[in-house]
């Protein structure tokens, strides 16, 4: 989730940029939440909106934030404000700190964040995931499977949406999507899609209130999370009766056998050096992934309270996907 951090002070706001380009996601305006992505930082003071900027609030990433401000209650409140749920309220008090850059009296230090943040297999496979999976037939099979099972369902949460492929495709069916994502890269390639809700989340400790979604949707992200605590998670912000459909890796894949060697991508209208890149980077993610059996999967469930209505193949037999019900908390 992204937490508020009021800098009214230009100059706190244009060191913290410059410790950690890229990090900074967007403003709250009075008139709502302005995102942004590759601006020069120092452009934006030289205009004439300097005064409302001065103004504003700057939002980083809640793990370097204290936590007085993790409460779920907070975290929530916060993501309804970015998206426009909620009115922008006044900014809170804040004192400039000329030794560092503080909140309620506590230094926050982003050195940590910033080097996990630019080292991630996944900030650095994000600009990648529109231009390859999109022309990936194997997995645009997996969103119209996705598509056809949620269709109706009012609000809908992608748990893990990456860039937001599938999100978008559900939101232009006409469903409420809200896409959460714990890496900010991806988080800003969803954004720019503005047909969705977008928030940094972890699927483990979603901030979400109990009873909130009437279908709950993740794809690949299973095999990279501890799957009690994901489920649990899920059941939880599921309305009785909710609908949940996932699809997860259940072996390690074997790339060349799902579509994804160079020579076929190419020919699908991938630029050759992209498609490298990104092949690269599967094969350095591999080892961080743990299969789940679809009947592992189909066990935790069931003992969740959770019907499973369909259990099938996917990616060439590599993934499962399952649709269920959940029965009873």
């Amino acid at each position: 989730m992204l937490d508020t951090l009021d800098f009214r002070q230009a100059r706190a706001k244009l060191e913290l940029h410059r410790q950690n380009p890229g990090l900074i996601t967007g403003f709250m305006l009075p008139d709502g939440p302005i995102y942004y992505r590759n601006i020069d930082f120092a452009e934006l003071f030289a205009r004439p909106l300097q005064t409302e900027l001065e103004e504003t609030w700057v939002v980083p990433a809640s793990r370097i934030a204290p936590p007085q401000l993790h409460s779920r209650q907070t975290l929530f409140y916060v993501y309804q404000v970015l998206n426009g749920l909620l009115p922008h309220p006044p900014p809170p008090p804040f004192q400039d700190v000329p030794d560092g850059i503080t909140y309620q009296g506590q230094s926050l230090d982003f050195s940590r964040l910033t080097a996990e943040h630019k080292s991630s297999v996944w900030t650095r496979m994000a600009g990648l995931y529109d231009q390859i999976l999109g022309r990936a037939p194997l997995f645009m099979d997996l969103v119209a499977r996705y598509c056809a099972d949620l269709k109706g369902c009012t609000k809908i949460l992608e748990a893990g949406a990456g860039s937001g492929l599938i999100a978008a495709a559900l939101a232009a069916q006409g469903s409420q999507v809200h896409a959460i994502d714990v890496n900010l890269e991806m988080l800003a390639h969803a954004r720019h899609k503005r047909s969705f809700l977008v928030g940094e989340g972890d699927v483990e400790q979603l901030f979400f209130p109990d009873h909130y979604f009437d279908a709950y949707l993740s794809n690949n992200v299973v095999l990279f999370t501890h799957p009690g605590r994901t489920f649990e998670e899920a059941r939880r912000v599921l309305k009785p009766g909710g609908l949940l459909a996932i699809s997860s890796a259940q072996v390690n894949p074997d790339l060349s056998a799902i579509g994804a060697s160079l020579e076929r991508m190419v020919a699908g209208g991938v630029p050759e050096a992209q498609a490298r890149a990104f092949l690269e980077l599967q094969v350095e993610m591999l080892p961080e992934a743990r299969p789940r059996s679809s009947a592992e999967v189909k066990a935790q469930l069931g003992q969740l309270g959770f019907e499973v209505l369909k259990l099938e193949q996917a990616y060439a037999g590599i993934n499962f996907y399952l649709l269920a019900r959940k029965t009873h908390d």
